[in-house]
């Protein structure tokens, strides 16, 4: 069975200038997936149900976390939008602790959260890139999350399967 990710889904606004982004720097990527907010890439595939479970039980009632987005950033070979979220980064915490025995060593500590916009990239590439994107307009405003999903991943390049979607509160 395929991985499953858990992200957390992007605002209207956010959504709409990260799609038209990837779409134009990394169409493969944009095919394959839609924009997100990761906070967990390598979950158990045959645990879905459960995963889903906890999910839905640790955000049942919770009010929608706050993001904000920095302005795009070059990381390694990437574009990437920052994000600084305390409260999506406490949720994943307690994901964390909760499924400690089934993550892999990598997912134990916390990404830095991000929006991917396009990777792979030779450095010229990346270069160029950001200097044609124009300053997304919710830089530095605080959006609301509306919901954690999960996805199966096969790894082979094919489009994101949708499994379960965990609506936030308004």
């Amino acid at each position: 069975m395929p991985a499953l990710i858990l992200v957390a889904e992007l605002p209207q606004v956010a959504l709409d200038w990260t799609g038209q982004a990837r779409a134009c720097l990394a169409p493969q990527a944009a095919a394959r997936s839609p924009p997100h907010l990761a906070l967990f890439r390598h979950l158990p595939g045959p645990q879905v149900e459960a995963l889903a479970r906890d999910a839905r039980r640790l955000i049942a009632g919770t009010p929608a976390p706050r993001v904000r987005f920095g302005a795009p950033a070059i990381r390694e070979r990437a574009i990437v939008l920052p994000v600084t979220s305390p409260d999506l980064a406490r949720l994943r915490a307690t994901l964390a602790d909760w499924w400690a025995p089934l993550l892999l060593a990598a997912e134990q500590a916390p990404p830095p959260l991000h929006v991917t916009i396009a990777a792979g990239l030779f450095p010229a590439m990346v270069r160029a890139a950001r200097a044609t994107l124009s300053q997304p307009p919710f830089i530095n405003r605080a959006l609301a999350v509306p919901a954690l999903a999960g996805f199966a991943v096969a790894g082979d390049g094919s489009p994101w399967s949708p499994l379960f979607r965990a609506p936030f509160r308004g």
